[in-house]
């Protein structure tokens, strides 16, 4: 679907997808607590072993928004610690 917005609509505007793993956000805290698991178990499957920020999200966003990303459009972008899904 992004490809096809960024060929649709890529004359006037940048169409991009980020896709977040787990952010340290009140909505991990209730997926922590909703589903009874630790942060440890959480982080288990990303390489990096820990959950990302939203300061982390936003320097993507920023970039990607930025005069530096003007050739980049129509991808996805995973901001997951390396993981899978």
């Amino acid at each position: 679907m992004t490809k096809m917005a960024a060929q649709e609509y890529g004359k006037n505007i940048r169409i991009n997808a980020i896709s977040p793993g787990a952010i340290d956000t009140p909505m991990l805290d209730r997926v922590k607590r909703d589903w009874k698991v630790t942060e440890k178990q959480l982080v288990a499957s990303y390489p990096m072993q820990r959950v990302g920020t939203p300061e982390e999200v936003a320097n993507l966003v920023m970039w990607l928004a930025s005069d530096e990303a003007s050739y980049v459009s129509g991808n996805q972008f995973s901001i997951d610690g390396g993981g899978l899904g």
